[in-house]
């Protein structure tokens, strides 16, 4: 295969030079894109291996390898840098951009000199900003007595007052972790509040805390959670006493207050004949009448407002029964009537004689003993279109 020939290398330098290319990746696209004429090789580096001396001196840009670059020593460069009074990484950065920056300073400064000199940003830039691996902090009992003059109220202050930049730098932000094991014991006591947090406080023993509580004669739960927002509130008292004296006296939120209330699931309840009987006196004739009357106030501390959950199992029967109205859910009974069809002809019988006309006449007349208990007050309800239908009842 024939050997190409291509121009000599001045004559392609000064070539390429005009198409104003700032790096090599340039150059790549540029070979890439067609434009290159055949007499100008695609590797230079390679075919003028004797004249070629770096792609910036080829391009023209003047650019010269990072490790081809010859840069003045540590000390000169540190204290050349110190001069600009850059104070960040950031301002740093953005002058090593600004075109203003000598070619013999690099632009990353801890790679051209580890080992080399090198310590942190802020010994380069002479800000005195020390990278916190690097930093010494003032001993504990130094920085707490210091921020304890600040008259910060608690942590969340404390983390506004470090974004400001007010802070000292031999102060860590988060002493929580750093003084660990060295002094630290809470966020009152490093601010000077002395507030400790919910885990670390020091309560009464039950009987005391319970004693001090009897003497404030709080009625309820609810009279209880407004006081602990109090600020007279004892400090030495729990907010939730059912939690921190759990198996140490707890019994109820009544005992705890000394009001005598008792939480429902700890009552002793009347056995259920002595409950039914002195409801059944009560003259009530439905549930909203016994439901109401239980949210009345007057219903005995020793009788349940769900007697059919309390007694379950106990005796409950139905709510006819705990009233004494002889009433009996429909739902319940209604396995105890007889097929529609044959409650329906006895029931027009009955009508016939009593001369019942509507269902207002029909559940009078059940009222009265007139009706056999076996034929529902409330057909309607009992014999439902599904059963009627299962009962025979032919539709049309």
């Amino acid at each position: 295969m024939k050997k190409k020939q291509f121009n000599d290398f001045e004559s392609v330098r000064a070539f390429v030079r005009t198409l104003k290319l700032k790096n090599q990746l340039m150059w790549n696209k540029y070979c890439k894109s067609g434009q290159k004429p055949i007499d100008i090789p695609a590797n230079p580096q390679v075919v003028y291996k004797n004249n070629f001396m770096s792609w910036g001196d080829f391009l023209g840009t003047r650019n010269i390898s990072t490790h081809k670059k010859k840069y003045r020593i540590f000390v000169d460069a540190r204290k050349f840098v110190n001069s600009l009074g850059i104070k960040s990484r950031r301002d740093w950065n953005l002058y090593c951009k600004s075109g203003q920056k000598p070619d013999d300073i690099p632009s990353y400064p801890n790679q051209v000199y580890k080992n080399k000199g090198w310590i942190s940003m802020g010994d380069w830039l002479g800000s005195g900003t020390v990278h916190v691996r690097f930093r010494k902090y003032w001993p504990y009992i130094t920085a707490k007595n210091y921020v304890n003059k600040l008259n910060l109220k608690s942590a969340k202050y404390w983390k506004e007052y470090c974004k400001s930049g007010k802070k000292p730098l031999f102060i860590p932000s988060a002493p929580d972790k750093k003084y660990i094991g060295y002094g630290w014991t809470n966020w009152g006591d490093f601010l000077g509040t002395n507030v400790m947090a919910t885990n670390q406080r020091k309560y009464l023993e039950f009987a005391d805390a319970r004693k001090i509580v009897h003497s404030m004669r709080l009625k309820s739960g609810r009279e209880w959670k407004k006081f602990t927002k109090d600020p007279k509130f004892p400090k030495n008292i729990p907010l939730a006493p059912d939690q921190h004296y759990k198996n140490k006296g707890w019994i109820s939120m009544g005992d705890w207050l000394g009001s005598g209330t008792i939480q429902p699931q700890l009552r002793d309840y009347w056995p259920y004949i002595t409950a039914k009987n002195y409801v059944n006196k009560l003259n009530l004739r439905s549930n909203s009448s016994w439901r109401k009357f239980a949210k009345s106030g007057q219903k005995p501390e020793y009788i349940p407002a769900n007697p059919n959950t309390v007694y379950k199992n106990n005796g409950w029967v139905n709510m006819g029964e705990w009233l004494g109205t002889g009433s009996i859910d429909p739902r319940i009974i209604s396995k105890n009537y007889g097929p529609f069809l044959e409650s329906r002809e006895e029931a027009r019988l009955l009508a016939k004689k009593y001369k019942i006309k509507n269902w207002e006449d029909w559940i009078k007349a059940h009222r009265q003993g007139k009706i056999p208990k076996h034929l529902p007050a409330n057909p309607w309800h009992v014999y439902s279109k599904t059963k009627r239908k299962k009962d025979g009842e032919k539709t049309v």
